[in-house]
């Protein structure tokens, strides 16, 4: 699933970054591996990863591979 399906409030593990802008997602610590929060969702969302929250469009969301834990 894709970060930008995530429900408001939903935790999940980034297991993939892909397209043009891989690179700066994964140098704004939206890596594989790490842990991403929804704090908003919508066409623009902010996600909190660590201690930093980011705000993303949806563009870039829908390029972040992630998975939901049970």
């Amino acid at each position: 699933m894709t970060l930008d399906c995530l429900e408001t409030g939903t935790t999940a593990l980034v297991v993939a970054t892909q397209g043009a802008d891989a690179a700066l997602l994964r140098a704004m610590g939206l890596r594989e591996g790490a842990e991403v929060t929804m704090c908003r969702a919508g066409a623009s969302c902010i996600v909190e990863t660590g201690s930093t929250r980011l705000g993303l469009a949806r563009c870039l969301t829908e390029s972040i591979q992630v998975e939901v834990g049970n």
